[in-house]
């Protein structure tokens, strides 16, 4: 049978241990996914980023690069701003992609090398 994961179960394996490394000056407000798709690919690796809000706060933005294409799949944003706010979300943006490769590393481990196909959608 056949094995797949999605992006929110991955991205959410991802969060659960970056989680526990937060700066404890960074005040999180949310965590999401906003596009869940199965993960058919072992070719995919994290594009994240950190920028300010466009009204308030700052995100980091959880893009994976999958079979090559960018698709923006989630975020993490808190209403914290300024320049603190920025190099504290990117100390945390360094821990999200530590624990993408860890929880990547695992499931590769776990799923059937048949689960995977060709094509990423």
């Amino acid at each position: 049978m056949t094995k797949y994961i999605t992006t929110k179960d991955f991205l959410g394996s991802v969060w659960e241990i970056a989680k526990k490394n937060i700066p404890h000056e960074l005040n999180i407000d949310y965590f999401t996914v906003s596009n869940e798709f199965n993960l058919i690919s072992a070719d995919i690796s994290p594009l994240f980023s950190v920028d300010y809000g466009d009204s308030e706060g700052c995100y980091i933005d959880l893009f994976l690069s999958v079979k090559g294409t960018s698709i923006r799949c989630g975020s993490i944003k808190t209403l914290q701003e300024g320049p603190t706010a920025i190099r504290l979300m990117s100390a945390l943006l360094g821990e999200c992609v530590i624990a993408f490769w860890e929880v990547r590393r695992r499931l590769l481990n776990e799923l059937d090398r048949e689960g995977f196909c060709k094509t990423a959608f």
